[in-house]
């Protein structure tokens, strides 16, 4: 199946459940050395009135759709709309380049955005890679009060060390993974393939500024690791902003969840740290089990905000588990 061919069944399946599919580009607004272009975005929006808004944050080398087919069913099926855009730098449908200088910026414009298709709206995080680490710096700049992000669920966010070049090709072990398998009716087997190095980089391009690099492996990781050491003095407020769900791949070779596991006992109550089975660092945002994890997380957050008070936020939602708030999972919600 191509990749035009699990974009458009994801369209239609969203349309046959009576839910909304709107695709635009706006204007990148950063200007300098890197700035400006367009950017494609994504609005899903269930049939009936949303309960949230999740903008969504993709990794490093992937584009707003890849690897999210399923999760966003999963969410539209729980009653959430859903935004998605081109990170800088990628995706065949925008014209914007990456650039050191303007990696803060992409958030705020990308919120404002997504706001426009449903003003008022409480907004939820979903973060996976360097979209996770975007989200904490985000969360860590933004002024409290103003922020609409109620929550966020970040999936393997790196937050410490370097990534070895051979971690990319690691990862290949994530073909014999079962949720890779279950996962290939949605996509097609090449479709469901991650992009790595030049592999598949036609279709999910990057380009960077001039002076940053290029779409080699070793550019991108270099690129990551230089904002991860950069983003040390931001993690721990990020994290404290808002409540904050990390998901880690047992795995996972590219971010090990135990780089994570002393930061989110720094911050407590604030945080739920959870390594997921033997997923790797691609197939974590294909397992079952993390969709009901990330709506738990948006419902228990919501609840402890509107029904305990904003004050008791962190911790109510700390503590709300599965059996507290059930989550019913059925195999057609997001599988064909």
């Amino acid at each position: 199946m191509s990749l035009n061919a699990f974009v458009n069944r994801l369209h239609a399946w969203v349309r046959a459940e009576g839910g909304e599919v709107r695709q635009w580009t706006y204007p990148r607004l950063a200007t300098g050395r890197g700035g400006g272009g367009h950017v494609r975005a994504l609005y899903l929006a269930p049939a009936g009135p949303p309960k949230g808004l999740v903008v969504n944050v993709h990794a490093t080398g992937n584009d707003l759709y890849f690897p999210f087919v399923q999760l966003f069913r999963f969410l539209l099926s729980r009653g959430y709309a859903v935004f998605s855009f081109d990170l800088d730098g990628h995706g065949v449908g925008s014209s914007h380049v990456l650039s050191r200088e303007h990696v803060d910026s992409m958030l705020p414009e990308a919120i404002a955005e997504a706001r426009r298709c449903l003003p008022g709206a409480n907004v939820y995080l979903l973060g996976h890679s360097l979209g996770a680490l975007l989200c904490l710096r985000y969360l860590a700049q933004a002024s409290p009060p103003a922020s609409p992000v109620v929550a966020a669920a970040l999936l393997t966010t790196p937050v410490s060390g370097r990534i070895a070049l051979r971690s990319p090709v690691g990862e290949l072990r994530a073909a014999v993974r079962s949720s890779f398998w279950r996962a290939a009716p949605s996509y097609g087997y090449w479709g469901l393939l991650p992009a790595i190095g030049r592999f598949k980089r036609g279709q999910y391009p990057m380009r960077f500024a001039a002076g940053e690099g290029g779409a080699s492996v070793g550019a991108y990781v270099r690129f990551v690791d230089d904002l991860v050491a950069d983003s040390a003095s931001l993690l721990l407020l990020g994290l404290r902003r808002r409540p904050c769900l990390l998901l880690y791949g047992g795995r996972d070779a590219l971010t090990p969840p135990a780089q994570a596991g002393e930061l989110s006992r720094q911050v407590g109550a604030e945080t739920r740290f959870r390594v997921i089975g033997r997923e790797t660092h691609f197939t974590l945002a294909l397992n079952k089990e993390l969709f009901a994890e990330v709506v738990e997380w948006f419902e228990g957050t919501y609840l402890a905000r509107h029904i305990h008070g904003a004050s008791s936020l962190s911790s109510r939602a700390a503590s709300l588990s599965t059996s507290r708030l059930r989550i019913i999972t059925r195999k057609n919600d997001y599988a064909d």
